[in-house]
This record gives structure tokens, C-alpha cells and sequence, in this order.
């Protein structure tokens, strides 16, 4: 589990990125250097959010949020967020895995794989939503796209998406 001082220093090292500049949709957002992650979007402007949240572009929306164990385990949860996710979308078990999937029940869901990651992709008239899993990761990675571009992007996501480091 990373500690508070590091998540720090990562989200401060995003917020740097973000600062030198997404003008290139080549970039890469690299967590915790376990996993690339791009941006499919040119943005004048991008923002750090509350906890460890990147928001590429405002409109139309692309966001990017780290779930950690800590947040999974307030849930009540005793899974890794690789097997949390993976029972939410194939059986869930319990109250807060059966209520969170019923949450989701105005979407598509689909799930592809490539090279160890696992990504589900939920999908409906307003938005796209994807979760990166990998059991590589001690994290997940929810993406949300909302307008009109928003299956291309996260499909351009999934194109390039790739593990950096199976530690």
C-alpha cells in the first residue's frame, strides 16, 4: 500500500505534467509507474483534483481517479481492488458489490483484455465510463468520458494502454 507522503509526492509529480503541457494526444499518464495510461485529448488546460484525480479536460469531460485498497476496504471490503471489480462485474457478493452494480444498470457493460490488464467498459447515451484492472495493480483506475467523442476516446485509451512494471 503506498503511503500518504508518497501519493503526494505522485499527485505533485502529476500536477507538474500537467503544468508542462498535454497539447500532444501521445501523452501518458504514468501511475505509480505500474501501468501507462493516455490522453486521448488536447486540453489549453487541465486540473488537479481533490485526491488522487486528474482531470485531462472540462469540456466535454475526461477524468481520471485512482481507487485505492484504502477505499475499498471502507466499503467493507476485504479484496484487492483487482477482485473487488471483478466480482462486482461477473458475481457480485454482498451489499456493497450488489448495490454498486445495481447503480450501473443504465449502462452497457462490456469488458476487453490485453497484456494483463483487464478494463470493463461501461456505456450509455450520456458518458463512458472504463475500470483498469490488472492483478499487477494494487490499485484500479476508473476513467469517465462524458459527450459526443466519448467512445473514441476511451477506445483510444484502450489502444494504448499497457503495464510498465510487474513488480
Amino acid at each position: 500500500m503506498i503511503k500518504p507522503p508518497t501519493q503526494l509526492f505522485v499527485i505533485t509529480a502529476l500536477l507538474a505534467f500537467v503544468l508542462c503541457g498535454c497539447a500532444s494526444t501521445d501523452e501518458q499518464l504514468s501511475f505509480y509507474n505500474k501501468i501507462d495510461v493516455p490522453i486521448p485529448v488536447s486540453s489549453e488546460r487541465t486540473v488537479l483534483g481533490n485526491g488522487p484525480m486528474f482531470v485531462a479536460q472540462q469540456t466535454p469531460l475526461l477524468v481520471y481517479r485512482v481507487i485505492n485498497h484504502a477505499e475499498i476496504t471502507a466499503t467493507g471490503s476485504d479484496k484487492s481492488p483487482f477482485e473487488f471489480f471483478t466480482s462486482v462485474f461477473s458475481s457480485p457478493e454482498g451489499t456493497v458489490e450488489n448495490s454498486l452494480i445495481s447503480s450501473l444498470e443504465d449502462y452497457t457493460i462490456s469488458a476487453k483484455e490485453k497484456g494483463g490488464i483487464k478494463v470493463y467498459f461501461l456505456e450509455n447515451h450520456q458518458e463512458t465510463k472504463l475500470y483498469i484492472t490488472s492483478p499487477d495493480l494494487d490499485f484500479v483506475i476508473e476513467v469517465i468520458s462524458e459527450g459526443e467523442d466519448s467512445q473514441h476516446n476511451t477506445n483510444a485509451i484502450f489502444n494504448k494502454i499497457k503495464l510498465t512494471n510487474r513488480t
